[in-house]
């Protein structure tokens, strides 16, 4: 978890997520959504903010249309209230990017991994289980909650070691468990006949799914769950959850923030 000082550690936010719950509060969630900035910044001092908002449209969807769909319409004066908080970005000069068909988690995915690839860490700020991903240990860790405590923050953190404890896969296993058992929230399948318990099973067997099939190729009789796995190779199911389950690291965010700057 961050400490005060931490002059080489990158703070990645996800506005939609965790610091605007407030977003439908009229003038006042912008006022709320920079004295959250100010009090984060104050306290942990990190060398670098940048929050990240949903662009409109999503990659995922054009590749899997029920992806997301049963969620709600956007709540009324969202898109004036995030419009209010980007400026308050600005006020706070505090960077801020939004990348047209990609998702805030892909954004804080691409920090993560430009903070880690120079030797600094990263600490990622929203509650979504898709950051379990990302996390590494000593390197991304991600903060779930914010909580005010008069004039601080006190945080609930999630670390890769955590993840191992919690959920009994790694991080680096977490993409593939989504791949097999689906997400409900985000309206994906996964693979039909595989749930939570087998998923974790296979994948402390074999600690890939490249390792399974390699391994299962060779062999003449195959378990049940395995079969549903080459089938859903097959057919082109896995290929697909994989790209719909993992975030991507590689989100054009320079060009974008020199958009955002040009704007201002």
């Amino acid at each position: 978890m961050p400490n005060k000082g931490y002059s080489e550690t990158w703070f990645a936010i996800d506005a939609n997520n965790l610091l605007f719950p407030d977003v439908c509060m009229g003038d006042k969630s912008a006022k709320n959504f920079a004295a959250r900035l100010q009090t984060l910044n104050r306290q942990w001092e990190p060398e670098r903010t940048i929050v990240a908002f949903d662009s409109s449209e999503s990659f995922r969807r054009k590749l899997f249309p029920e992806y997301k769909a049963k969620r709600g319409a956007k709540p009324e004066g969202i898109d004036d209230a995030l419009k209010a908080a980007k400026e308050a970005c600005w006020d706070e000069c505090v960077d801020c990017v939004a990348v047209p068909e990609f998702e805030a988690d892909d954004v804080l995915a691409t920090i993560a991994a430009a903070a880690t690839a120079t030797g600094r860490r990263c600490v990622l700020f929203s509650s979504d289980k898709d950051m379990r991903q990302l996390l590494r240990a000593g390197k991304v860790t991600q903060c779930r909650k914010l909580n005010r405590d008069r004039d601080r923050f006190t945080a609930e953190w999630m670390t890769a070691d955590d993840v191992k404890r919690n959920f009994d896969v790694t991080a680096e296993q977490w993409v593939e468990f989504q791949m097999l058992v689906g997400d409900a929230s985000d309206n994906y399948p996964g693979v039909d006949g595989i749930g939570p318990k087998t998923a974790k099973s296979l994948l402390a067997k074999y600690g890939t799914l490249g390792n399974l099939f390699a391994k299962e190729e060779r062999e003449q009789i195959r378990p049940r769950e395995v079969k549903k796995l080459f089938a859903a190779r097959e057919n082109g199911t896995l290929d697909l959850m994989r790209k719909i389950a993992t975030l991507r690291d590689d989100v054009p965010i320079s060009e974008a923030l020199l958009e955002m700057e040009a704007t201002r």
